[in-house]
């Protein structure tokens, strides 16, 4: 849950910020966007990464406020790996997606 502050996602090593990523359907997660600012520095937001071909995993981004910028994609059900299912619910706030834009890869 993100009310406030700046969290800046800008690693060495990596051009993805899964939000859920599983191969037990038992898994589920969701980030919750009620303030502040989450800056993706161009990199991927995955919701939803199912790690095997068989298993469902719901995962979802609920956003009532804030922003959410330099999002370089937006992958709702991320890669070919399973059948994941993300889910993106705005209410509020504002979602700043570079020229990738939003894809899906289940």
């Amino acid at each position: 849950i993100q009310n406030g502050g700046t969290f800046s996602f800008n690693p060495g090593n990596v051009a993805y910020l899964f939000i859920g990523a599983s191969s037990s359907a038992a898994t589920h997660a969701q980030y919750d966007m009620n303030g502040g600012v989450l800056d993706m520095n161009n990199y991927t937001l995955a919701v939803a990464l199912s790690a095997n071909s068989s298993t469902l995993l719901t995962c979802a981004v609920n956003q009532t406020g804030g922003s959410i910028t330099n999002v370089g994609k937006l992958d709702l059900g991320a890669f070919t790996f399973g059948p994941g299912r993300g889910i993106y619910n705005q209410t509020g706030g504002s979602l700043y997606i570079g020229a990738n834009g939003i894809q899906t890869d289940s």
